[in-house]
């Protein structure tokens, strides 16, 4: 469960989506010291809410998880014609047999089968 500031800090990376937001960009919003926001932006990454970049510390970034349900909640608040482009792969559509081709390997099949 998270804590009320790690909900606020949560709450600006969902305000600019695309930003990604240093330590230092995110610590004048908050009252405490870089130990306790390191702490938190720890705690949302574990989460799968935010991600880090690759770096050191001090050059780190933190942005939106693009596959983390907050911000695919987001995206779906937007209208369609703000949201980023799916592209599809045709060669899946064109080569599918009804009841004879699947996407899924057997086993995935079957475990989605198994889990109802």
């Amino acid at each position: 469960m998270l804590s009320i500031r790690q909900i606020q800090i949560l709450d600006i990376f969902l305000d600019e989506p695309s930003e990604q937001l240093s330590a230092g960009d995110l610590l004048p919003n908050f009252d405490i010291g870089r130990t306790s926001l390191f702490r938190d932006l720890t705690a949302l990454i574990e989460a799968g809410l935010i991600k880090a970049s690759d770096g050191s510390i001090r050059s780190r970034t933190y942005s939106l998880h693009p596959n983390s349900d907050e911000s695919i909640k987001w995206d779906l608040s937007r209208a369609p014609h703000e949201r980023y482009e799916v592209v599809y792969r045709p060669e899946l559509l064109e080569n599918y047999q009804p009841n004879q081709s699947y996407l899924l390997t057997v086993e995935q099949r079957q475990a989605t089968s198994s889990n109802g």
